[in-house]
């Protein structure tokens, strides 16, 4: 039986594609970028979200949609090479902060400054209006997704947690 459709949820689905395909493009290049300072996008990533303001484990695991086991196994490495410590957390007694150390800011200073040689590299080809029309429109993209949000998550099953039956 033929599934009917329109052109717009046509169009979403290549979105969606072209997303995956760019996720995992970006993760590779931002292990290139991230490379030079020893770090891997992943490390990147808990790094950056922690960089101005410290953050605990669940807060970067809900801001990148990822498991907090994931991220909390990425802060320990972090740690273990003294580039984080956690702190305590005067909100949240269990949910410690993580902060980066000297050693961890001198790391995303150097990842800061790699990936401004790419992106202006990158920027050069398309237009900054552009650039912006879509980031606005993932921003909305990305709303849109979370009021919606399927359960069970990607993030779930990724983490090997088995699925719920609803009765």
């Amino acid at each position: 039986m033929a599934i009917k459709t329109n052109k717009s949820a046509i169009v979403w689905g290549e979105l969606v594609i072209s997303i995956f395909r760019l996720n995992a493009l970006f993760m590779t290049l931002g292990n290139k970028i991230a490379r030079p300072a020893g770090q891997t996008s992943a490390r990147w990533f808990v790094l950056a979200a922690s960089y101005l303001v410290p953050q605990t484990v669940s807060q970067i695991a809900r801001r990148m949609g990822v498991t907090r086991q994931g991220i909390q196994r990425t802060a320990d490495q972090l740690v273990k090479e003294g580039l984080v410590v956690f702190r305590e957390n005067e909100a949240h007694k269990r949910s410690r902060l993580i902060e980066l150390t000297e050693k961890g800011k001198l790391a995303m200073e150097s990842i800061a400054k790699e990936q401004g040689r790419w992106a202006a590299k990158w920027s050069k080809h398309i237009e900054e209006a552009n650039l912006s029309q879509v980031l606005e429109s993932l921003h909305r993209i990305e709303k849109i997704c979370r009021s919606t949000r399927p359960e069970p998550t990607i993030a779930r099953f990724a983490s090997g947690e088995k699925r719920r039956v609803r009765r």
